[in-house]
């Protein structure tokens, strides 16, 4: 006589499928979304392709400046046959959607697909809600060279040198060059430069572009001569003697407190015979920063500006001594800026109008955990009003707030916790008509709440890397920041997505 399953046999069966099932499901899950992310970076690799494609054809039809974009829809590049039709993994349907071309050099451009398989009729950022983008692929950092005399005309002193030959060759930079021999029994020459203003206990690095003919020729730099006190040394750089411009950088370093310096000297040696011309060096543009780090060179001072690269307003015009650091440690294109929590920022004026739908999108990489630090804000000064994303400790918020005598403040914030030292890519988007925020870290829905306060102002600047005007120093962010996007429109799962996948590469 056969015996049948026991009530708890089956009951054990039921579990054990259950425990399958549950294991299985999010493993399925995580193929699939891992395939869909694929075929994503596929057409992301298509689209990028034909992009390239067409500037190679239409390169002489395009006139414009470093820094400054124009875009092509999705639909332009079929026409040309450079593109088929883009296919949403997701749901099969036909994507619309453009490109937008940056110049970040003479010859070469950047290149950014942003691709809509929701609405199918997105052709260009003004139909894609896209009113501010800042790619940061371009070099943009305010400077200014301390050194005055940069061309040898006043100031120097260079009476241990023979044979000395003024533009005998042209300067990289278009300044004047400055030719000498060994011109004694001593291996060492001097040359120093009165009109170099140095502020005690401040950073400052100096460049030297120096060619060569000698064959065993160093060259360092000294601050104050040997009556002063507070005399900083700069290591020694050895320059080959291939005919060649070389920029030398030194390693910047901290004027000390007790020295206001006015001078800064160069140190040069030689081991080839007396009054060689065969063994000459030439040096030009020279150039002293009040930096951390050396930037191209500059006759007095750059003022520099970020562009919008969507249309040609809110630019940003740069603060000297303010301006962030411009790298080439980037998540997507050319370039980032780097934050060090120090009054450092980047500020632009527009006119927004905040009474509808917001979103906010951007890649970051903080890199420490320390109470509230601005990360994008729009500010209204006259109504001293902020609607920003900020970080939080390690939490994302979506903050409103008077930085007034009430500073009242109100915020949001994501459930997950960003990571340290790694690039995310964070959306976060507002619903006016419910006062609802959603949060989306690297594409995935992370938490939706409601902000306690209407938004309802007209910004007139925005503000990136500090949350507010006031109370500077509290609010700055350490970190960097890289391809800052405001919509004046909401975004759904599929469409946060769609904007972190095209990105990726």
């Amino acid at each position: 006589m056969k015996k049948g399953f026991t009530l708890v046999e089956m009951l054990a069966v039921i579990i054990i499928l259950g425990i399958i099932v549950l294991i299985a499901i999010p493993r399925v899950n995580n193929v699939i979304l891992d395939s869909r992310n694929t075929a994503y970076k596929e057409n992301n690799k298509n689209i990028i392709r034909a992009a390239e494609n067409y500037l190679n054809t239409f390169s002489n039809d395009i006139n414009l400046e470093i820094g400054e974009s124009f875009e092509v829809s999705f639909l332009e590049l079929k026409e040309a046959n450079f593109l088929n039709e883009v296919v949403n993994p997701h749901g099969g349907n036909v994507c619309s959607g453009y490109v937008i071309f940056t110049k970040v050099s003479e010859i070469n451009y950047s290149t950014l697909p942003i691709t809509d398989c929701v609405n199918n009729d997105v052709n260009s950022s003004e139909q894609f809600g896209l009113v501010l983008y800042y790619n940061f692929d371009t070099f943009a950092e305010t400077t200014e060279n301390i050194i005055t005399n940069y061309n040898f005309d006043a100031g120097w002193n260079h009476n241990a040198m023979n044979n000395i030959k003024y533009d005998e060759l042209e300067c990289p930079k278009g300044t004047t060059s400055f030719g000498f021999d060994r011109d004694g029994e001593d291996p060492v020459l001097y040359a120093t430069v009165e009109n170099a203003n140095k502020e005690a206990s401040e950073t400052y690095t100096p460049t030297l572009y120096v060619r060569t003919r000698d064959s065993d020729f160093n060259v360092t730099y000294f601050t104050a001569d040997s009556s002063e006190d507070g005399r900083v040394w700069g290591e020694s750089k050895s320059v080959p003697n291939d005919m060649r411009w070389h920029r030398i950088e030194w390693d910047s370093f901290v004027n000390p407190g007790h020295s206001e310096s006015t001078r800064i000297n160069y140190r040069f040696y030689s081991s080839e015979p007396i009054n060689d011309p065969n063994s000459r060096t030439w040096i030009c543009a020279p150039q002293l920063e009040q930096k951390n780090k050396a930037t191209p060179f500059v006759e007095g001072v750059r003022e520099d500006t970020i562009v919008n690269n969507v249309n040609e307003i809110f630019n940003s015009t740069l603060i000297l001594n303010n301006t962030p650091k411009w790298v080439e440690d980037s998540k997507l294109g050319r370039g980032s800026y780097y934050f060090d929590g120090q009054n450092k920022y980047i500020r632009s004026d527009l006119e927004l109008d905040l009474s509808g739908d917001q979103t906010f999108a951007f890649w970051m990489k903080p890199e420490v955990n320390t109470g509230l630090q601005g990360l994008v804000t729009l500010h209204n000064h006259s109504q001293t009003t902020n609607l920003g994303v900020n970080l939080h400790n390690d939490n994302i918020t979506l903050s409103v707030g008077y930085t007034d005598g009430t500073r009242e403040y109100n915020d949001t914030r994501s459930n997950s916790s960003v990571i340290f030292n790694e690039w995310q890519h964070i959306v976060v988007t507002y619903i006016e008509s419910s006062n609802q925020v959603d949060f989306y870290i690297n594409g995935k829905h992370d938490n939706n709440a409601t902000l306690p306060k209407e938004v309802d102002f007209d910004a007139e600047m925005l503000l990136i890397g500090q949350w507010s005007l006031s109370y500077m120093s509290n609010y700055m962010y350490q970190g960097f920041l890289d391809d800052v996007m405001i919509f004046d429109r909401s975004f759904d799962q599929q469409e946060a997505n769609q904007l972190y996948l095209s990105s990726l590469r």
